[in-house]
């Protein structure tokens, strides 16, 4: 703890009740930042658990409680970009793009953006399917396109940011027999 500090317009250094500091966190590491957020506004703490309530309704994670107190941004933002990059960009493009604010931004729920989006990110398998069979059924092969979303998404969020999918609370690709299907 420290013993000094400092006042503000003087150079005058007192010796006050001075508690310590509070070092910074970088925003990609989710829990700690918002567990951060919740001990600069929540006064009157008894447990870290009294931290996840809010209004008498205890919260799973930090980022929930807040979510709830209204402390985050909505993801708002993130959907326009998205939409506004569905008109004209390719779904491979769309990916990279959802890749890439996975990784740099800080997405306050990242499964309803996936959940959102989904169906913009497999347009490309989509088509290619039909362009080969066209008398199939696309319905039946969904969770197939989706796998492939995945595995592609995984991939490049893999060469820029080195983490998978679940790490960023993001269902994991399930390999068929070792490959992935693509048809």
């Amino acid at each position: 703890m420290p013993r000094y500090s400092y006042g503000g317009s003087s150079r005058h250094i007192s010796r006050e009740h001075t508690l310590g500091r509070i070092s910074t966190i970088h925003p990609n590491i989710w829990e700690c930042c918002h567990l951060r957020m919740l001990l600069n506004v929540v006064r009157g703490l008894t447990s870290f658990e009294s931290l996840k309530s809010v209004n008498g309704i205890l919260y799973p994670t930090y980022q929930a409680a807040c979510l709830t107190l209204g402390l985050l941004e909505g993801d708002n933002h993130w959907c326009d970009t998205l939409t506004d990059a569905s008109i004209s960009s390719s779904a491979f493009k769309l990916r990279e793009l959802f890749a890439i604010i996975l990784v740099f931004c800080n997405v306050s729920n990242r499964s309803e953006l996936w959940n959102k989006f989904k169906d913009h990110f497999m347009e490309d398998y989509v088509r290619d399917f039909q362009r080969h069979y066209p008398d199939a059924d696309i319905n039946a092969h969904l969770e197939n396109f989706i796998n492939r979303v995945l595995f592609a998404l995984q991939d490049f969020l893999l060469s820029i940011g080195g983490n998978t999918l679940p790490h960023y609370g993001l269902p994991s690709p399930q390999a068929i027999d070792g490959i992935v299907e693509k048809f």
